[in-house]
């Protein structure tokens, strides 16, 4: 990860930085991208002119919520209960090689 390279002097800064980062990257995946992927923006004057935003939805309609708000719901629901699956994981691989040694 480029985070390594900045070489940070803690490890609690250096997880802290690989947490906003990851915060802020997954942010953008689920709500910015999805949502302007899928939506018309031909009234919005200052990205109006990018191509790829020409989606079936012009505002948060009943299909929108249909086609749409599953996926962004299920990705809010993983990233919610990931860091407890996460240290379950890392608890469980812990307690297994203490059993094993």
């Amino acid at each position: 990860m480029m985070i390594k390279w900045v070489g940070y002097h803690t490890v609690t800064g250096e997880i802290t930085a690989i947490t906003v980062s990851i915060f802020i990257a997954t942010f953008f995946n689920t709500a910015i991208l999805l949502l302007l992927a899928d939506a018309n923006v031909d009234q919005v004057k200052f990205i109006s002119w990018i191509p790829g935003l020409k989606g079936p939805f012009p505002d948060l309609i009943e299909q929108w919520y249909i086609i749409i708000a599953p996926s962004l719901i299920m990705t809010m629901v993983i990233n919610a209960f990931y860091a407890y699956i996460d240290f379950g994981i890392s608890f469980g691989t812990a307690a297994l090689f203490k059993c094993l040694d």
